[in-house]
Parts: structure tokens; sequence; C-alpha cells
């Protein structure tokens, strides 16, 4: 028992010592921030919006449809 604790004491006392020495720098590298929504995504123009949200509303109604003819 008493071993085990100097050994511990021993390891403590070492680990104490190697954190007076100076710590080495990291080298950091900085990234390009990246966009939240990359280019293209989005509709570029009113009209593109609404040719979008037609067209989602044709697919949801055919589905719709679709669903309510299977018996």
């Amino acid at each position: 028992m008493r071993d085990r604790k100097t050994r511990e004491q021993q390891q403590m006392a070492k680990l104490m010592a190697d954190d007076q020495q100076p710590r080495k720098s990291a080298i950091v590298t900085a990234r390009k921030p990246v966009k939240a929504i990359p280019d293209g995504w989005l509709p570029d123009t009113p009209e593109e919006h609404k040719r979008r949200g037609d067209a989602a509303d044709a697919l949801f109604q055919e589905m719709k449809r679709a669903i309510a003819a299977k018996p």
C-alpha cells in the first residue's frame, strides 16, 4: 500500500515538474469562412421563386390524389 502511494506521489511530482517547463506553441491555420447557404440553392428572382413554389404545390397535389386513389 505504501509503495503504491509513494509511486503515485512521484508521478504527480513529475507531472508538476513537467508543467513548469515552457510549453510549445501550436501552429493554427485559418480557413476561409463557409457560406451558410451555397450559391445556386436559392431562387434568383421572384419569378423563379414563384415557379418553384407552383411546381412544389403541383407535386404535393399529385401525391394527395395518388394516396386518395389507393384502395
